[in-house]
């Protein structure tokens, strides 16, 4: 399954770049910050932060995709604008 990570989160207009430290905030991003900060086996998650992080398209198994899943919605620091965009674009990975 491929997950494009440089897609953009944006605004509930669909069009305004959400800002992560005064940078677009990109799927990838928003799923490596959920990853680093997640309970989950540590090497395993911050190896996929990384690649998520690097952006481009990002080959995940159904294990590794279940796991971004769980970091992005326990994720507290994130609301639903951007764990609804995120996870909505996962529901459609094949």
């Amino acid at each position: 399954m491929k997950i494009n990570a440089n897609k953009g989160v944006t605004l509930l207009d669909g069009k305004t770049p959400l800002k992560q430290n005064d940078v677009d905030l990109t799927i990838g991003v928003a799923i490596a910050t959920a990853l680093v900060n997640s309970d989950g086996e540590p090497i395993k998650t911050y190896e996929l932060a990384k690649k998520f992080n690097d952006g481009g398209t990002i080959e995940v198994d159904t294990a590794d995709l279940k796991l971004v899943k769980e970091a992005v919605t326990k994720y507290p620091n994130y609301n639903a604008l951007v764990k609804g965009q995120v996870l909505v674009m996962l529901e459609g990975v094949k």
